[in-house]
């Protein structure tokens, strides 16, 4: 698959040439541009034993794709940072966590 940048640049292997564009591309301008949404939900475990929060970490991390599936359906981009980050960051540091949540946070910002 090649990335908006390499379609613009190299022209889109999808599409022949001279053509506007695939699909997908062309809804996602002007006033068809897809709004993108901030999915925030629960996602450190808070049961008391070991067993309860995994079933926590679990039911949070479900709840979120959840949310995630809905935006998509009515219509949205959606970005979940908590989905995201811990794959590679860990929950269990406190510094890679607070990276993460600052992070996360930062898409919020204005640019």
């Amino acid at each position: 698959m090649f990335s908006t940048e390499e379609r613009r640049v190299h022209g889109n292997p999808e599409t022949k040439p001279g053509s506007p564009g695939t699909k997908a591309e062309r809804q996602n301008t002007g006033e068809h541009r897809l709004k993108k949404v901030f999915i925030c939900s629960p996602f450190r475990p808070v049961g008391a034993t070991k067993e309860a929060r995994e079933k926590d970490w679990m039911q949070n991390i479900r709840l979120a794709k959840q949310a995630c599936r809905y935006a998509v359906e009515k219509g949205y981009v959606p970005y979940a940072p908590h989905l995201y980050f811990p794959q590679f960051l860990s929950e269990n540091d406190p510094a890679e966590r607070e990276m993460g949540i600052i992070m996360g946070l930062s898409w919020l910002a204005p640019l």
